[in-house]
C-alpha cells in the first residue's frame, strides 16, 4: 500500500490517529485527507460535542423508559 485516503481526520480513532500517522510514516505510506477540518479551540470543540452527548444520553433515557412502559407480549 502506498497511499491511505480518508475523508475526514475524525474518521480515525480519537486517541489513535497520531499512532496511525506515525506507523504510516514509518512504512512510507502517504496519508491524504480529503476534507481538512478547521482547527477549533477547546471551547469550539466542546460546543460541538455537547449536543452529541445530550443526544446520546436522551436516547438512552427515552429508550429505557419506553422499555419499562411496553406491555408484555402474550404468547
Amino acid at each position: 500500500m502506498k497511499r491511505l485516503v480518508i475523508t475526514h481526520k475524525d474518521r480515525l480513532p480519537c486517541f489513535g490517529s497520531e499512532l496511525v500517522f506515525s506507523m504510516c510514516g514509518a512504512q512510507n505510506i502517504e496519508i491524504v485527507i480529503i476534507y481538512k477540518s478547521e482547527q477549533l479551540s477547546f471551547e469550539g470543540e466542546l460546543a460541538k460535542d455537547v449536543p452529541d452527548i445530550i443526544t446520546v444520553f436522551s436516547a438512552r433515557l427515552y429508550g429505557s423508559r419506553s422499555k419499562k412502559n411496553r406491555k408484555p407480549s402474550t404468547r
